[in-house]
């Protein structure tokens, strides 16, 4: 696997500004601008910022990446493209999907060295963003979820930059199957809690199910304020099972 090569295909960073949810506005830095260059460093992109710092940014999520590889089938499913960084993500990238990334991979991308340390759960905001609610919920259900870097040496990145796989553990478990067994799916739960990459706040969550401690995930994929509110004229449909 050393040496596998992929690219950055466009990079983002922006500001908290309000972000309309429902009736309310709630602070966030989803709404983001592409850039050609950005140095990063250990908490991310210099000038980008996070509206909810409890679940946003840190060094354990300093690069959010999401794969271009997924742009057609949201098409198919919202009726129409994604604008740039539709999910808040840093990265665009091309040849690096959920099902071949591993947590604990060591990545290249231009001066930087950045290591897989999660997938990303998904929330409310890319629907309200894009006025479809459904978005947090297709995202889960599908694993089209992307996935979260920690910075190992910071740098420069542009545009472009090839991203050349430099590490991979002997035994690795993919951000594919971290997020399907968070989110329900027992395929390969054992495996996945055996990970020493395993993020030690996802290994107390898994546990506590394990336990029949439920987990309430209403506010994050539906919003603080979990209210009826009108359709879209294009509804997300679920995705079909395979």
């Amino acid at each position: 696997m050393r040496g596998l090569t992929a690219a950055v295909v466009h990079l983002a960073l922006g500001p908290v500004a309000p972000l309309r949810h429902g009736r309310v506005d709630v602070p966030s830095a989803i709404v983001k601008r592409p850039v050609e260059s950005a140095a990063v460093g250990v908490l991310g992109l210099r000038g980008d910022e996070q509206g909810d710092r409890r679940v946003h940014g840190g060094p354990e999520k300093a690069v959010f990446a999401y794969p271009t590889e997924h742009d057609d089938w949201w098409a198919d499913q919202l009726g129409a493209p994604l604008p740039v960084a539709a999910f808040g993500q840093n990265f665009g990238t091309v040849g690096l999907v959920e099902d071949t990334v591993f947590l604990g991979d060591v990545y290249e991308v231009g001066e930087v060295v950045l290591q897989v340390s999660q997938p990303r759960r998904p929330c409310f905001k890319p629907g309200s963003r894009l006025g479809h609610r459904e978005i947090a919920v297709l995202t889960q259900n599908s694993g089209r979820t992307g996935f979260y870097f920690r910075v190992l040496r910071p740098g420069l990145v542009t545009a472009g930059s090839p991203v050349v796989l430099r590490e991979r553990d002997p035994d690795p478990v993919s951000v594919h199957d971290v997020s399907r067994v968070m989110h329900g799916d027992t395929t390969h739960l054992h495996q996945v809690l055996a990970s020493p990459r395993l993020p030690e706040r996802w290994r107390a969550a898994l546990r506590a199910r394990l336990a029949g401690i439920p987990d309430d995930e209403t506010t994050r994929l539906h919003g603080p304020l979990h209210e009826p509110r009108e359709e879209t004229q294009n509804p997300c449909p679920r995705p079909a099972t395979s």
